[in-house]
């Protein structure tokens, strides 16, 4: 996009709150005026400064309000706003905070504004999303068995070197000491040590980059294309920075780190003049922005205080005991042949969804999830609802990759092909089959 074409679309958004709507005619609220005042120099007038040739107009972005008539589709590529009504969106488009559809022919992040979680920022979430969306669409990962899981039982020890890697990253910014970067990256080699299959995971190199992305966009939106890196560095490594690790009495997995630890990561190599197009293809490829970061740091070896490693085996263990609660009955369970494995579609899933945490289960050697309320609906007769704290399965077996556990006397066949059942965490009506695993295990297939 030309200079003179990216300053007229910015001038059209900037000028969008200024301007008199006829009466009656719809008008974006305020928090959508702001959005996209933020996202317009990340998105739009100087797109390059977040991420080396990142065409950020490859996708548009629907700002949901659930309190007004209308909803605002954002073309940044055109620099229109353009009101679509709501009652042409079914009532369950409004049930998540973000999710992805196509509209008219083009991908689009939609954001629902009316959806308040935390302290999160629009701007900045709906870019991150995006980036997942869109960014990373074509991103690998580096090993077959990749994930996001932190083990169960917990491991204090893999907690404590995660956080002192994430505390030399943090005073790196401080002094640009270079020993620090050379005693992160000794605790990261113990790391990977002592954690071959976490030291694998894929969420450091996706959601590092990504929270990287969302918060150097916020602060280009707040100090503009003219800042210096200098100070848009300083800015983005102090909004990292205060993310809490293992805070509030609860030990964080290897998934909530990522944020925190490859978004600085990915922070250094940017004030480095190393996020260029050679390190974000290796980043495609499934390298971590640590791995790419430490690769010509030499290892400086360095103790920390016992009292640290104490502390967080007494934390592990406690975790451990909290996850038993949820965990512990359905793991003994999966192996058992009175309970069959329910496949869950995630197809069905209008919108987006919550995992409260992702689990790799030692003793059954699986990745799990810990889920939030979601509703898998594709009709009347073929839908499941489940409950906070749900556990989920991960297991490519025959004829899906996602289950629940239901006891066989609480699932019941009203007719041919046709089931029902209700436990203390879930319920649903399936058509479909039961067939068995090569253990001899019945898995309930869902019809698609």
């Amino acid at each position: 996009m030309s200079s003179i074409k990216k300053l007229a679309s910015f001038l059209l958004i900037t000028n969008l709150a200024s301007l008199s709507f006829a009466q009656g005619s719809p008008t974006p609220s305020p928090l959508i005026m702001e959005s996209l005042q933020r996202m317009t120099a990340a998105l739009v007038i100087c797109p390059e400064r977040v991420w080396p040739q990142k065409d950020w107009q490859d996708y548009n972005l629907l700002f949901l309000d659930q309190t007004a008539t209308d909803s605002w589709l954002w073309r940044p590529k055109e620099g229109t706003l353009n009101p679509i009504p709501n009652k042409e969106f079914g009532p369950e488009i409004f049930a998540s905070l973000y999710e992805f559809k196509i509209i008219n022919d083009k991908k689009t992040v939609l954001y629902n504004t009316t959806m308040k979680l935390g302290n999160l920022n629009v701007a900045q979430t709906a870019i991150h999303e995006g980036f997942h969306y869109k960014g990373q669409e074509n991103w690998r990962n580096l090993y077959p068995d990749s994930s996001r899981s932190t083990a169960y039982p917990v491991s204090g020890q893999s907690r404590v070197y995660r956080i002192l890697i994430f505390e030399k990253l943090k005073e790196y910014f401080k002094s640009q000491d270079e020993v620090l970067l050379q005693q992160a990256k000794y605790w990261f080699e113990k790391w990977k040590a002592l954690d071959l299959r976490e030291s694998k995971n894929y969420s450091d190199t996706r959601e590092g980059t990504a929270e990287y992305t969302g918060q150097f966009a916020t602060a280009l939106s707040e100090l503009g294309c003219q800042s210096s890196d200098a100070d848009l560095i300083k800015l983005t490594a102090e909004n990292i920075s205060k993310r809490t690790l293992n805070g509030g009495g609860r030990l964080s997995g290897i998934s909530s780190e990522s944020y925190a630890i490859g978004g600085l990561a990915t922070l250094i190599a940017k004030s480095k003049g190393l996020l260029n197009l050679k390190w974000t293809e290796q980043l495609m490829g499934g390298q971590s922005p640590m791995e790419l970061l430490f690769k010509d740091v030499q290892s400086l070896p360095q103790s920390h205080p016992r009292f640290l490693s104490l502390n967080y085996a007494q934390r592990a263990k406690k975790s451990s005991a909290n996850y038993d609660i949820v965990l512990k009955e359905p793991v003994q369970n999966w192996t058992m042949n009175d309970y069959v494995r329910v496949v869950l579609p995630f197809e069905w899933i209008k919108g987006s969804f919550t995992v409260f945490d992702h689990i790799y289960a030692k003793q059954i050697q699986k990745d799990l999830m810990i889920m939030g309320k979601t509703d898998f609906y594709k009709s009347d007769s073929s839908h499941i609802h489940i409950a906070n704290n749900e556990v989920v399965f991960l297991s490519p077996i025959e004829c899906g990759t996602s289950f629940i556990l239901v006891r066989k006397n609480e699932l019941t066949e009203t007719q041919t092909g046709q089931y029902k059942f209700k436990t203390k965490k879930s319920e649903g009506k399936i058509s479909g089959k039961i067939i068995s695993d090569e253990s001899g295990l019945p898995i309930l297939c869902t019809e698609q």
